[in-house]
């Protein structure tokens, strides 16, 4: 049986909505209302559903990114405490996230690989230059991106190759789980 990488229980997101009189009750719009999900090692989960739904709000919400109004989130049987910043940077050093815009996901004052390297030099720590250079192109060149395009800017890239670069990024730490919010949305129907 495969280790249980991502639990979560019961999350639920809520959002303040604006009032409609000065004082009545603050309405809330739910986005996430009590979800279960179980992820486990070498497992791929899809989450499905209309545009609008909450997919996204439901990553950003186990990532802690934003917050939760109830729910739990185990990572590797441990539960991740928000409000501790040690328990969200351990998972967030198995884990990684590859979101929905590309082009606002990179830094635009940064090369593609700059902004590959840094992901990697945030999880790993001090490495090589020797070695950040290599995994860097090898991990571009993973996503189908030349990496000799690794030092061009995002604009000067298509938003397909954004969307590779992200990818690259998300990659090239090797993570033990990979968050992709709508990660082949931008990419040639051929590369998808």
């Amino acid at each position: 049986m495969s280790e249980q990488l991502l639990q979560v229980r019961g999350l639920t997101v809520r959002f303040p909505r604006r009032r409609t009189h000065l004082l009545g009750p603050r309405p809330w719009l739910t986005a996430v209302d009590a979800v279960d999900l179980d992820v486990a090692d070498g497992r791929s989960v899809g989450i499905v559903g209309e545009s609008g739904c909450g997919k996204s709000t439901l990553a950003r919400a186990i990532l802690g990114l934003v917050p939760s109004q109830a729910g739990q989130v185990d990572w590797r049987g441990e539960p991740v405490r928000r409000e501790e910043a040690n328990g969200l940077r351990r998972m967030r050093r198995e884990l990684q996230v590859v979101f929905q815009d590309p082009v606002g996901s990179l830094d635009p004052r940064m090369t593609i690989r700059e902004s590959v390297a840094e992901a990697l030099l945030a999880i790993a720590g001090p490495v090589p230059e020797e070695v950040v250079a290599t995994r860097v192109a090898d991990s571009l060149a993973e996503v189908d991106l030349d990496p000799a395009l690794g030092g061009r800017y995002p604009h000067e890239l298509s938003g397909g190759q954004c969307q590779r670069a992200a990818i690259a990024r998300g990659i090239v730490a090797r993570p033990r789980l990979l968050v992709c919010d709508e990660a082949v949305s931008a990419l040639d129907v051929s590369v998808q």
